[in-house]
């Protein structure tokens, strides 16, 4: 969720938006300041970085596309749109909440788990056909396999910033 109690745990999934697999947009806020700051340095995000989400059933490379600085009631960025994407939220500017920085993604290519072909994205989809939920992960899917999402989130958001420390350094 999305709430203070679970923000105090990490990044969060929206609960109305879908996850990696599914059609649609997928929603994750996370703090700058407190509780680990796992998105402290979000608005550092720019063209040619890759957001990469993985979980048990594939590897989700979403490319950056634009940011954007919102009031905290358009909860309309993360609506569905007609591709695939994820949105990352979190107050704006460091130390306030008085406005929310948003990092959209689009869905790029998927990669399966090893000893399957690569996917690349769908492209425009349909709306007339619900998306299955992602394979062998039954009923308990969303909770495990969200905060599997949430752990790889912190790390890939964690990694990325290294990556960052060195190009700037070097």
């Amino acid at each position: 969720g999305t709430d203070n109690s679970s923000l105090k745990r990490g990044p969060g999934h929206f609960p109305e938006t879908v996850f990696p697999g599914q059609d649609g947009t997928i929603g994750i806020a996370g703090h700058r300041t407190t509780y680990l700051a796992p998105f402290r340095r979000i608005d550092e995000i720019e063209d040619g970085d890759e957001i990469v989400l993985e979980m048990p059933y594939a590897t989700f490379t979403y490319l950056f596309e634009k940011q954007r600085i919102v009031d905290p009631t358009q909860v309309g960025v993360v609506r569905d749109v007609d591709h695939d994407r994820v949105v990352l939220t979190a107050c704006h500017p460091l130390y306030s909440a008085a406005q929310r920085i948003v990092v959209f993604s689009r869905l790029a290519h998927v990669s399966p788990p090893e000893g399957t072909e690569a996917e690349e994205p769908r492209g425009q989809r349909s709306n007339q056909t619900p998306a299955p939920d992602p394979p062998g992960l039954g009923p308990t899917w969303a909770g495990v396999g969200g905060l599997g999402l949430i752990a790889v989130l912190v790390w890939t958001l964690s990694a990325w910033r290294d990556s960052r420390a060195h190009r700037t350094d070097g």
